[in-house]
C-alpha cells in the first residue's frame, strides 16, 4: 500500500474562515474514485512550535504506483485540481510518496489531533540507515511517549531516490485525544529524551511540524 502525503498552502484569495470549507466541499469529487482506499484531509490547528509553512495536507492511499498515477490522470482528479486550484497556492504544494510502518496500533477518531512531522536525515546517513535507526533505536523512545493512542512512520519510497534526492525522508505520525495531551507528552521526560535523540540521525535544522485534524473523504 501507497501512503501518498500532499501538504497545501491556502492562496491570498482565499479567506482563512473559508478555506477549510470550500476545501472539504471540492475533495468530494473523489468520494466514489476507484483507486482510493482511504482519502482523508487534516485541517491545520493552531500549536505552539509547529512551524510548518503549510495550511492542510491530504493522505491518499492506493495499492500502487500504478494506482497513483490513474488516480492522476482521472477526470474526477482534475476536476477536484480545478477546484483546488481557487483555495490553494499551487507554487507551495508539496508531495510525499511513502510507505508506512505501522509503530502502535490504537483506535483514533475525528476528536483526536494528530502530529504530523516532516523529517530529513542527516548528512553522511542513507535512506536505509534512517529507516533502521528511526524504526529502532528512536522507535522504541517514540513508544515510551506517555498518551500517544497511535505512532506511524512513512518512508519515502525508493523509486522517488532513483530520479532525485527528496526535500524530506519521512513522516512522523502521533495521535493524542487533544492538544493538551500532546503538549503533556511533548513536555515529559519521555518527549524530550525523543525529542533529544532526533540528532543522532536527523537534520533538525529543516524539521517541520504540523499538528491537526482529520476530515475523512472516502472508505474506511
Amino acid at each position: 500500500m501507497i501512503h501518498v502525503h500532499r501538504f497545501l498552502k491556502r492562496n491570498e484569495n482565499c479567506p482563512e474562515s473559508a478555506f477549510d470549507s470550500r476545501w472539504q466541499a471540492a475533495a468530494k469529487r473523489l468520494q466514489a474514485s476507484a483507486q482510493l482506499q482511504r482519502f482523508a484531509l487534516n485541517s491545520r490547528i493552531a500549536f505552539e512550535g509547529a512551524e510548518s509553512p503549510y495550511d492542510g495536507s491530504e493522505d491518499y492511499y492506493v495499492d500502487d504506483l500504478d494506482a497513483l498515477a490513474a488516480l492522476r490522470a482521472s477526470s474526477a482528479f482534475l476536476q477536484y485540481e480545478e477546484e483546488l486550484a481557487q483555495v490553494t497556492s499551487l507554487a507551495e504544494r508539496e508531495w510525499m510518496i511513502t510507505f508506512d510502518r505501522v509503530m502502535r496500533e490504537g483506535a483514533v477518531g475525528p476528536g483526536h489531533v494528530r502530529a504530523i512531522f516532516q523529517l530529513k536525515r542527516r548528512r553522511g546517513t542513507t535512506p536505509a540507515q534512517l529507516r533502521d535507526y528511526w524504526g529502532g533505536t528512536h522507535g522504541d523512545l517514540g513508544l515510551k511517549i506517555p498518551g500517544m493512542r497511535r505512532y506511524i512512520q512513512s518512508y519515502v519510497v525508493d523509486e522517488v531516490y532513483q530520479w532525485c534526492e527528496p526535500g524530506y525522508d519521512g513522516i512522523a505520525q502521533e495521535w493524542f485525544d487533544d492538544l493538551d495531551a500532546l503538549r503533556a507528552a511533548f513536555q515529559s521526560p519521555e518527549g524530550r529524551t525523543s525529542n533529544a535523540d532526533g540528532k543522532n540521525f536527523l537534520d533538525m535544522s529543516v524539521r517541520r511540524i504540523f499538528v491537526a485534524k482529520e476530515y475523512l473523504v472516502g472508505r474506511d
